[in-house]
C-alpha cells in the first residue's frame, strides 16, 4: 500500500477532511460569518462563543545533507515573528483603552463588491485598510511607543528542528504555533520543508541508495573488493567474488544499507551500478599474448567463414560522423539514436534492455533508417496530435483521494473509487464527463475495479470491508456481494469474465467464479503480493510481488510456470496492452520496464521518473504507455522507441491512470489537495484539444 499510494501529506492547518464547515457558502457571501452573526450574540444575544481565528502559517527552507536525512540530526533556524506587544498587552495604547475603527465597525474586515457579468456581484472581504485588521482605533497621543498602537512587534526566534532518519526532500515539518501572534487569534504555525543537498557519491530513489562503481576489466572478471565510506561513517568492504562476472552496467546491491521508511520503518537498499573500465587500444602487441588471452576466456564462435560473395570490411574509429553526435545537428538522428530504447536507463534491467538497443540500433543504422522512418513517423505523429490536444479537465468527484479509475469495455462509461467509501460513475459524451452518480454502498475504501472485459454494463469493486461487490451500472447499484476473508487491495476478470481474482492486505488470492459468486481457488502466498493480471487469452496468470518478481502461473491448473527477476527493488505494478504482445511493469527502483509476452524478455526500460512506478496504462492502439509515481508529472512514452512523448504536469502525486479503450484521452487522479489541505477528490481528463468553441 505503501508504494501505491505513498505516505500520508503532512497537514498544514486544521481543516477537516470532506465538504466539511461552511466554505461553500463563504465563496458566495464572502465568508462563514454571515450565519455565525445570528448565533455568536448578534441577532438574538448571547449565544455560544466564535471559534477563535488563527492566523496564517508561513514556510521556511531548511538545507539538509543525505548524511543528516540518513542518520537523523537536530538542527536550529532562525527567522523573525511577531509578538504581542509585552508593553501594552497587545491593545495598542498606554491606557488600555481603545475604540472600535469606525470603518468596519471593529471587526477588523473590509467588504467590498465587485461585478463578475451582468447582474452579478462578488462580495469580497479583506483586512480593513484603516486598522490593518486590527478592529480598533488608537489615539495617536495614546498609542503603545514599543509597537506605535500595531499590538504587536516584530522579534527573532531560534527553534530546533528535529530531522527523522529518512525524511525526504520537500518533508514538511510542522511547528505549531511558532508562527506570527496577534490578540484575539490562534498563533499561526511555522512549516519547516526540508531541501536535500545533492551529493558526491550516493544517489537517492526513494528509499534506496544508489552508487555508481567503475571497475577493470580484472575485477569485474576475477572477482574484487572495494571500500565505500557510508553515510553513517561505517567503511565498508564489498566483495563481489570470482564466480559473479560484473558486465556494463549492471546492478548488485546490499539489503536495508538504504533509507529508512518513514511509515513502514524500514530500511531500503544499496545499488552498485557498474562501469567496466576496458583497457586502451593496443594493450597487447605480441600475438602470443592474444593467444594465452583466448586460452582463459570462453571460446569464441570460429564458425563463420568469408565465402567469395562477401566484401571484407574492416571497423574503424570515425569522427564527425552524421548519426553519432559529430556532424549531424541536434534533434536529427543524432538525437534519436542516443534515445532510443529508453536511453540512459539506471534501474535492475539495464544491461538487457541497452543490449537490445544495441542490435535494434545497429539494424536501423545499416538499413539506411527504413525501420527508423516507420517509428519516427508514428512518434512524430503522436507528439503533434498531443501539442494540439494538451488539455486537462478537472472534475470533483469524491470527498477524499481517489485510489482507482477505469474505462468500460466499450468506453461509454467511467468509474472511480475513493478513500471516501464510495463509487462515481460517468458517461462520456464528446469527449465530457457527465456525473451519472455518486453511491456508497461499501464500509471501508474503495481501492480499485475493473469493468467486465466484454460487457459495458458490469463492473466489479474491491474494498478494504472484505467485500467485493458486482455492478449493473445502469441500475446505479451492485447486483451482487461477496465476502471476502481479508481487506481487499487488488481485483482483476478473467478475459472470458468467468472468473474474478482478488487479492488482500495478507497476500491472498481468491478466485470467484463471476456466474455463481462462489470461490474456485484460494492461494496465500509466503511474499508480498502486489497487482494481479491474465494474460490476454487467459492461460496464464501473473503477480507483482515485493522480491522484485514477476510470477507466472498456468490457468486454471495454478501451476508454477517461470519466476522473472524483473527489478532489483518492490515490482508494484503490472499492464498488458490490447494486442498481447507486451506487459509492463512498474517498480520502485523508478523504472518502467516493457517486456515481450512470448519471449518473457525485457525489451526496453523507460526511466524518466524518480519515484516509485504506481501505475501504469496502455494506449487502445498498443503505441503509447502511461506511467505515474509520486513525481508531478505522468510520463506518456513511445512504447517502440522509449521516447518521451508528452508528459503531464500535475500539482501532487499520482494514484491511477487509465487510456480510453478507443481514443487518445487519459483519465488519471492525483492527491490533490485544496487551500486548506483538504482533498479535493477530483479526477483528471487528459488529451482534450487545446481551444474550445
Amino acid at each position: 500500500m505503501y508504494d501505491r499510494y505513498g505516505i500520508d501529506a503532512v497537514k498544514e492547518s486544521g481543516g477537516a477532511s470532506g465538504f466539511g464547515g461552511m466554505d461553500g457558502f463563504s465563496s458566495m457571501f464572502g465568508g462563514g460569518d454571515m450565519f455565525s452573526s445570528f448565533f455568536d450574540g448578534g441577532l438574538f444575544g448571547g449565544g455560544r462563543s466564535r471559534q477563535k481565528s488563527k492566523m496564517d502559517s508561513f514556510a521556511i527552507p531548511l538545507e539538509v545533507t543525505l548524511e543528516e536525512l540518513y542518520n537523523g540530526t537536530t538542527k536550529q533556524i532562525e527567522f523573525k515573528h511577531k509578538v504581542i506587544c509585552s508593553s501594552c498587552s497587545g491593545t495598542g495604547s498606554k491606557s488600555g483603552n481603545n475604540v472600535n475603527c469606525r470603518k468596519c465597525r471593529g471587526s477588523g474586515i473590509q467588504v467590498t463588491h465587485r461585478p463578475i457579468g451582468p447582474g452579478m456581484v462578488q462580495q469580497m472581504r479583506g483586512p480593513c485598510t484603516d486598522c490593518e485588521g486590527t478592529g480598533t482605533f488608537v489615539k495617536e497621543k495614546d498609542r503603545c511607543k514599543k509597537c506605535k498602537g500595531k499590538q504587536v512587534i516584530e522579534e527573532d526566534c531560534t527553534l530546533d528542528v528535529t530531522v527523522s532518519p529518512g525524511m525526504s526532500h520537500n518533508h514538511k515539518i510542522p511547528m505549531r504555533g511558532a508562527g506570527d501572534q496577534s490578540p484575539d487569534m490562534e498563533s499561526g504555525d511555522v512549516i519547516v520543508v526540508l531541501q536535500e543537498q545533492e551529493h558526491s557519491v550516493f544517489t537517492r530513489k526513494g528509499i534506496d541508495l544508489f552508487v555508481k562503481k567503475k571497475l577493470s576489466v580484472i575485477d569485474a572478471l576475477c572477482g574484487c573488493t572495494f571500500y565505500i565510506d557510508h553515510l553513517d561513517g561505517r567503511k565498508l568492504a564489498v566483495t563481489n567474488p570470482p564466480s559473479q562476472v560484473l558486465f556494463p552496467g549492471c546492478i548488485k546491491g546490499l539489503s536495508g544499507e538504504g533509507m529508512m521508511s518513514q511509515r513502514l520503518h524500514i530500511k531500503g537498499n544499496l545499488y552498485f551500478e557498474f562501469e567496466i573500465d576496458f583497457p586502451p587500444e593496443n594493450f597487447i602487441t605480441e600475438d602470443e599474448k592474444f593467444a594465452e588471452l583466448e586460452a582463459i576466456l570462453p571460446s569464441k564462435d570460429n564458425s563463420l567463414d568469408i565465402t567469395d560473395d562477401m566484401e571484407p570490411v574492416d571497423l574503424h574509429n570515425l569522427e564527425n560522423t552524421r548519426g553519432l553526435g559529430g556532424g549531424g545537428r541536434e534533434g536529427d538522428e543524432g538525437s534519436y539514436v542516443d534515445h532510443d530504447m529508453g536511453g540512459h536507463d539506471h534501474g535492475g534491467m539495464r544491461y538487457v534492455a541497452n543490449f537490445m538497443g544495441v542490435v535494434t540500433r545497429g539494424a536501423i543504422m545499416s538499413s539506411n533508417n527504413k525501420k527508423s522512418n516507420g517509428k519516427e513517423d508514428s512518434y512524430s505523429g503522436l507528439c503533434s496530435h498531443f501539442e494540439a490536444n494538451k488539455r486537462s479537465k478537472e472534475y470533483v468527484a469524491h470527498q477524499s483521494k481517489v485510489h482507482s479509475v477505469g474505462w468500460s469495455c466499450d468506453g461509454s462509461r467511467l468509474a472511480s473509487g475513493s478513500f471516501d467509501k464510495s463509487v462515481t460513475i460517468w458517461s462520456l459524451e464528446s469527449d465530457r464527463l457527465g456525473r451519472d452518480g455518486n453511491y456508497k454502498v461499501h464500509t471501508g475504501s474503495v481501492d480499485q475495479l475493473r469493468w467486465h472485459p466484454s460487457k459495458p454494463e458490469v463492473l466489479v469493486t474491491a474494498s478494504g470491508d472484505k467485500t467485493i461487490r458486482v455492478w449493473d451500472t445502469r441500475a446505479g447499484k451492485p447486483t451482487s456481494t461477496v465476502t471476502t476473508k481479508g481487506e481487499n487491495i487488488n481485483i482483476c476478470w478473467s478475459p472470458d469474465g468467468h472468473t474474478i481474482a482478488v487479492g488482500n492486505k495478507e497476500d491472498l488470492l481468491t478466485f470467484i467464479d463471476a456466474r455463481t459468486l462462489k470461490t474456485k481457488h484460494e492461494e496465500l502466498f509466503k511474499y508480498e503480493v502486489n497487482e494481479i493480471s491474465w494474460n490476454r487469452p487467459g492461460d496464464k496468470f501473473f503477480l507483482t510481488n515485493g522480491n522484485g518478481c514477476v510470477v507466472i502461473l498456468s490457468w486454471p491448473e495454478f501451476k508454477h510456470l517461470h519466476t522473472i527477476n524483473a527489478h532489483p527493488a518492490n515490482c508494484i505494478c503490472i499492464e498488458f496492452d490490447k494486442s498481447g504482445k507486451y506487459y509492463a511493469t512498474g517498480s520502485a527502483d523508478a523504472l518502467t520496464s516493457l517486456w515481450d509476452v512470448s519471449e518473457l524478455v525485457c525489451l526496453r526500460t523507460f526511466s524518466r521518473l524518480d519515484w516509485p512506478v504506481r501505475t501504469l496504462s496502455f494506449s487502445h492502439d498498443s503505441q503509447m504507455i502511461a506511467s505515474a509515481s509520486e513525481d508531478l508529472f505522468i510520463d506518456i512514452a513511445h512504447v517502440q522507441t522509449g521516447q518521451k512523448v508528452h508528459q503531464i504536469t500535475t500539482q501532487a502525486p499520482t494514484f491511477t491512470v487509465a487510456w480510453h479503450p478507443k481514443k487518445h484521452l487519459l483519465v488519471y487522479a492525483c492527491d490533490d489537495k485544496d487551500k486548506h489541505d483538504r482533498d479535493t477528490g477530483g479526477i483528471w481528463l487528459f488529451g482534450l484539444p487545446n481551444t474550445t468553441y
